[in-house]
């Protein structure tokens, strides 16, 4: 069953098909050039780079398309060897709060991200919503952020976490996804491509993993714009 209603069937499948391909001649490319140049070859990152943002878009796609989850949850440990060799602060936050949601929602194992963590420790980043995603991953995590890397995004994901009745917490998500998610992505590369080629779904997944970290009864978010509701009953 789908689960975007923007789009219909033939266009999330033949976006499908046409990523896949996509990915599979940049796999091939990225195969050769390691073997005649060697890994640490600067066309070799950028390659991890393309192959990650593509994995990241099939995941999108099949979501909206109504694949089975467990599909796109191989399709996501696919993408995180690509993903951890290329992070960094500088050109990743948004995608790493991305990255660590699905985690939560996949409930991946923390030592599939080692790499990452080590990566985000080196980097000093104590943003507050990176360690609540990644405190849910690893118990041990070491670092407890009060702030954010970027300002604006996910003050509002803040405030629902910091707020301590459930009700309340319920309704400051509804009115974040309701009123506020989307507009507050508008410099995003991806705001309002539903009118072109490029759409491949609209989803707050960074709220599903707050939802679910906080085990909240989400009854009233089903059907809600841009939540992935089946995704955070997943595991």
């Amino acid at each position: 069953m789908m689960r975007d209603s923007i789009k219909d069937q033939k266009y999330f499948k033949l976006k499908l098909a046409e990523e896949r391909a996509s990915l599979a001649m940049f796999e091939q490319a990225l195969k050769d050039v390691i073997a005649s140049r060697g890994e640490k070859d600067k066309g070799v990152q950028n390659g991890y780079g393309i192959i990650a943002d593509s994995y990241q878009k099939i995941i999108n796609i099949m979501y909206s398309l109504g694949s089975d989850l467990n599909e796109i949850s191989l399709e996501y440990n696919s993408l995180l060897p690509y993903f951890c060799k290329i992070w960094n602060i500088d050109s990743g936050y948004m995608k790493l709060i991305k990255i660590l949601s699905l985690g939560v929602l996949f409930a991946i194992d923390g030592m599939k991200i080692k790499q990452l963590k080590e990566k985000i420790l080196a980097e000093n980043v104590n943003d507050f919503l990176i360690c609540f995603l990644l405190r849910y991953l690893d118990t041990n995590w070491p670092s407890s952020g009060n702030n954010f890397v970027f300002h604006g995004i996910y003050n509002d994901l803040k405030i629902i976490i910091d707020e301590k009745n459930p009700t309340k917490q319920l309704q400051k998500i509804e009115m974040y996804l309701k009123s506020k998610w989307y507009e507050l992505h508008k410099d995003c590369s991806w705001y309002d491509t539903h009118n072109t080629k490029t759409y491949v779904g609209y989803w707050s997944f960074e709220a599903g993993a707050v939802v679910k970290i906080l085990r909240l009864d989400d009854t009233e978010l089903k059907g809600v714009k841009y939540y992935p509701y089946d995704l955070v009953h997943y595991r």
